[in-house]
């Protein structure tokens, strides 16, 4: 009996908690171990578990490291990893990985301590744009204060919310759940302080352009250790506590932004200049040469074409806003040591291959992918009646309307360029595996 015992024990040993010095499989210049396998499904967040039970996953994952070590050694080989073009995206990723590591932490430091409150309420919204509207409001004034005398005969609350309330919260018979003070409307929250537990408004409230019924449910005191107990919806305390996270971040930030010794032009300057300075933190400078590569790369890994236009003002604006709160982030996390963490370390090590691996292998075939007028016009001429046409509706008959060339021109473009794109990669894959001399060795990868 006890030998039958620990031979089960040995078959339900998960795969992953083998020996981490297992090797999965080799390539030229080195193997690919259980160890390396499990740190870059982390890396990814990626569940090993899952990926252990399915060998087609196993064997993908696998395939996908070999293809990344052999590119990377392709393209330091080529000096890409120097290139300034490729430094400013590494280190782009770099601050914003440190900066989200930094911001989780910060987040599990997080305390709150706030007064709460589960409230219902009846809102109905007032209108007031034009002088035909004087009836409406006189006879919605005249429905909320039916609705008081309603609820002195015993009516219920939330009954009468469902049926009359015009806010959203009616799908919910009105109940709003328990809500932070913080964040409540300044005359909701007047309201409820006049009010004990289980107790409405006697007299309607005017909040705004609306006139309100509020009833208190019960009061709280909400804190970082409680509100999961408290709040049981699960999406209503993340909600909360991202309202807390996001409060304390901002003071974080704005605190930062008295501290370090900051330049910004992001409001004011032109984006024409590639040697334009539009912010630099501790005297290290970001320029719009800098935001204009990483537009342009980010757009065509999103999109799997380059972009055919110049980026408006706004979305640079938008852009250089949310690289400077990174870059923030990173230089305080980086004076706080995060940047010594193992776990970001790790992580670090994984992404930064990954993106060299990446860019390099994008930017050689782009090369190779470019699409001709020729391409897009023979692909326009085989498939107009086929592929390109609207159906309208004419004298109740739905008709085929073709779309002029002008019209789909860009998009055949773009869909060219990512089908000659995805084939350009499936071959670099294919050819880099096989002129790595890339080879299982473990049987738990090898799919019949």
């Amino acid at each position: 009996m006890k030998a039958f015992l620990v031979l089960a024990l040995i078959f339900v040993i998960p795969l992953s908690c083998k020996k981490g010095n297992d090797i999965f499989a080799t390539i030229n210049g080195g193997n690919i171990t259980r160890s390396e396998f499990n740190d870059w499904l982390e890396s990814r967040n990626i569940p090993q578990e899952s990926v252990y039970k399915d060998r087609y996953s196993m064997s993908d994952y696998l395939r996908q490291i070999a293809v990344e070590k052999l590119t990377v050694i392709k393209a330091e080989k080529a000096e890409y990893n120097k290139e300034k073009k490729y430094k400013t995206l590494e280190n782009t990723l770099y601050k914003n990985l440190l900066a989200t590591f930094f911001m989780e932490k910060k987040r599990n430091e997080i305390t709150f301590n706030e007064k709460a409150a589960d409230l219902s309420i009846i809102r109905i919204f007032l209108k007031k744009d034009h002088i035909k509207d004087f009836l409406i409001e006189e006879n919605k004034k005249k429905l909320i204060h039916a609705l008081i005398t309603e609820l002195r005969s015993g009516k219920d609350f939330n009954d009468l919310a469902a049926k009359y309330s015009e806010d959203a919260a009616s799908q919910k018979k009105g109940h709003l759940g328990i809500v932070p003070e913080n964040v409540m409307e300044e005359g909701i929250k007047n309201a409820i302080n006049l009010l004990k537990e289980n107790q409405y408004t006697e007299e309607p409230v005017k909040i705004g352009n609306s006139l309100c019924l509020i009833k208190l449910h019960k009061r709280y005191n909400l804190s970082e250790s409680n509100i999961k107990k408290i709040v049981t919806n699960k999406e209503n305390s993340e909600r909360i506590i991202d309202f807390y996270n996001n409060k304390a971040l901002d003071e974080l930030l704005n605190k930062l932004l008295k501290e370090k010794n900051i330049v910004t032009n992001i409001n004011k300057a032109i984006y024409c200049n590639n040697n334009e300075v539009i912010f630099s933190i501790e005297g290290e400078g970001f320029t719009s040469g800098d935001l204009d590569d990483i537009l342009k790369l980010f757009y065509s890994l999103r999109y799997g074409a380059p972009a055919s236009s110049e980026f408006s003002l706004n979305e640079k604006k938008i852009t250089s806003e949310k690289i400077f709160k990174e870059h923030l982030f990173a230089s305080e996390a980086k004076r706080c040591s995060f940047d010594e963490d193992v776990k970001f370390k790790r992580s670090w090590f994984y992404l930064k291959r990954a993106t060299l691996a990446g860019a390099y292998k994008y930017d050689v075939l782009m090369k190779d992918a470019l699409v001709t007028n020729e391409d897009i016009w023979k692909e326009y001429a085989q498939n107009k009646t086929s592929k390109y046409y609207k159906i309208k509706k004419k004298n109740n008959k739905e008709i085929k309307v073709f779309l002029p060339y002008t019209e789909t021109q860009l998009s055949i473009k773009k869909q060219l360029y990512r089908e000659k794109l995805k084939s350009l990669k499936k071959k670099w894959d294919n050819e880099i595996l096989n002129d790595g001399d890339y080879k299982i060795v473990n049987k738990d990868f090898l799919i019949n």
